[in-house]
């Protein structure tokens, strides 16, 4: 049997947001309104590691809160960890919570910070990204099998995919129109991913649904339907059109949201389809060893009114039984590599810093492909 690594993880503070990892080790999982989120798979399993409650023999920490801003009390949490941790020359691993978490820079050299919300071209040089906790379909029996090869793709899409008033359109252009112009002052070109995800929704839409090649199936909605505090119908019946949705499709349309990640993406994933990744000059999760692009479309942002080209030509390339086995793959690559539980038992597996490592390598190879 192999040696697990050994995680220090100290007493968390009472009243405080604990980080998902830790909760869902001890069984839990919480929700902040976020819906068909918080329930763990009955085969749940944290294999490759344990949490222990002294630093001594530890591989590293895990900071049990997230950090919400640089300075906030978690991150001066982690620093005062990162002191526990020095004697022993082990560093603190700490997760960066939200969907902007791209904004906060953690540069301190001690500490190892997992972020589900980052740019490629942005990505710190002690960053990881990690995957958002989606629940796995595939329980208790339930299986969702590949579509066969049709005469047209199917491409579906159900979600929030309009602005709610005139208000955060306007405010929202203009963001766009300034990334636009720094975009074009610098030269780089990314720069004009940082515009809203909604305009890449509705755009995207725009553009399939007058794509004759491809059958689309859209549901749309004017508020974010996975949050309680933002839902406008039955929860149980709009989480059923977006299953029905992502089930009678080959393809999940799967754009960004406020973060620039998509948890569209990894639902399309776990239930075995294939998802349309608009490349806002995203970061994803291991990219480094991971094969996406045999179960993925990606589409770089500068190409949107093109997205049905794409779709095409990855159908046709795919063919009656490459299709097939695709979404087979897709499935394969969230069970084995990127659902919650098997992500972290492929990252600590190894040194954090084997996958620092070879995860600045990889990006160093495609910075000159950056869109």
């Amino acid at each position: 049997m192999s040696v697990k690594t050994k995680i220090y993880v100290p007493p968390v503070v009472e009243g405080k947001p604990i980080v998902k990892l830790v909760e869902a080790y001890r069984g839990i999982a919480s929700s902040d309104g976020t819906m068909f989120t918080h329930e763990i798979p009955n085969d749940f399993a944290l294999t490759t590691f344990e949490l222990i409650d002294v630093p001594e023999g530890a591989s590293f920490a895990l900071s049990p809160h997230p950090i919400r801003r640089v300075g906030d009390w978690a991150h001066m949490y982690a620093k005062e960890l990162a002191q526990v941790m020095a004697p022993f020359g082990k560093k603190v691993a700490v997760f960066i919570a939200g969907d902007l978490a791209f904004n906060q820079k953690i540069t301190d050299p001690e500490l190892v910070v997992l972020i589900g919300s980052q740019y490629k071209s942005n990505l710190g040089a002690q960053e990881i990204v990690v995957p958002p906790f989606a629940e796995d379909p595939f329980v208790e029996g339930v299986r969702v099998e590949p579509l066969p090869y049709t005469d047209m793709p199917r491409v579906g899409f159900c979600g929030w995919a309009s602005f709610p008033s005139l208000k955060s359109h306007a405010v929202a252009y203009v963001r766009k129109v300034g990334w636009y112009v720094a975009s074009v002052v610098t030269g780089k070109t990314y720069l004009r991913a940082r515009q809203r995800g909604l305009f890449y929704r509705i755009a995207g839409v725009a553009a399939l649904r007058n794509e004759p090649r491809i059958q689309t199936s859209f549901v749309i909605r004017s508020s974010f339907s996975a949050n309680s505090k933002t839902v406008s119908n039955d929860p149980e019946v709009l989480r059923r059109e977006f299953v029905e949705n992502m089930t009678t499709n080959h393809f999940a349309f799967a754009p960004k949201g406020d973060g620039n990640y998509s948890v569209r993406f990894y639902e399309a994933l776990a239930y075995g389809r294939i998802p349309v990744l608009i490349d806002t000059d995203i970061a994803l999760p291991l990219e480094h060893c991971i094969p996406y692009e045999q179960f993925i479309v990606r589409v770089p942002h500068t190409q949107l009114t093109k997205v049905g080209d794409y779709i095409v030509r990855a159908y046709e390339s795919f063919g009656r039984e490459g299709i097939v086995d695709a979404q087979k793959q897709a499935r394969n690559a969230y069970r084995s590599m990127l659902r919650y539980d098997a992500f972290f038992n492929e990252l600590f597996s190894r040194p954090l810093e084997e996958t620092l490592e070879a995860s600045r390598a990889f990006y160093a190879r495609r910075n000159n492909t950056i869109e």
